[in-house]
């Protein structure tokens, strides 16, 4: 956790503190970061009651845009499917607010930005 960022190329975006000063969710954030960055990994999320929340967040971080290709915000049912191509019975069966909806959120982030990583959360 408390590795040398210069290895990583960190200190050019500012993620080069010790994480254990920070707090949980600062420590969440840059730690997600250093991992995306160490693996040359890229992100994007789908979200619906969050509003843009988690993608807020990580769009916080100096330098985001190495790993952070972008973010859905499909608040509605209609939008799930119309913009991610989320299953009319996926919600019918299970509801918008289950895992297996944020999973499937998860991997329409990834199809729609093309990339490695994808965070559903609804």
């Amino acid at each position: 956790i408390n590795e040398c960022a210069n290895g990583l190329g960190l200190n050019e975006i500012g993620l080069d503190r010790d994480v254990s000063e920070l707090s949980g969710g600062q420590r969440a954030k840059v730690l997600l970061a250093k991992l995306l960055l160490e693996k040359k990994l890229t992100l994007a999320t789908a979200e619906s009651c969050t509003g843009g929340l988690v993608s807020s967040l990580i769009t916080d971080i100096s330098g985001a845009s190495e790993f952070f290709r972008g973010s859905v915000c499909a608040y509605t049912n209609e939008m799930k499917m119309n913009l991610l191509g989320i299953p009319q019975e996926l919600l019918d069966t299970y509801g918008a607010v289950s895992a297996e909806c944020a999973e499937e959120l998860s991997r329409a982030a990834c199809r729609k930005f093309g990339t490695d990583a994808g965070i559903g959360v609804t």
